[in-house]
């Protein structure tokens, strides 16, 4: 089981990492291989066109967390909180 952190953010990829929370909370769960990111920089669009075309990339075996940017900080034992949540409870992927 993987979670996918899904996010949009009108920074560019660079400022992201570099000032975004989200972006720095990622940087530190790099570590993590049960985490990935699917982020769109430099945004312009919807959000629901964003999340819909990156649940289009997601496997089988992957949750999807949708949070904003400027989601306060993510640590290592929060996001463990929710990966025993979607083994426990899996969510149903709709169809898009």
């Amino acid at each position: 089981m993987r979670l996918v952190i899904v996010s949009a953010t009108r920074y560019s990829e660079q400022e992201f990492w570099q000032f975004c929370p989200l972006g720095q909370s990622l940087s530190r769960l790099s570590f993590d291989s049960r985490i990935r990111s699917l982020l769109a920089y430099s945004n312009q669009a919807g959000l629901s066109q964003v999340y819909n075309h990156r649940l289009s990339l997601m496997q089988e075996d992957e949750t999807a967390l949708f949070i904003h940017d400027d989601a306060g900080s993510m640590t290592t034992s929060g996001l463990r909180t929710l990966l025993s949540a979607t083994i426990c409870r899996p969510v149903l992927k709709s169809m898009l």
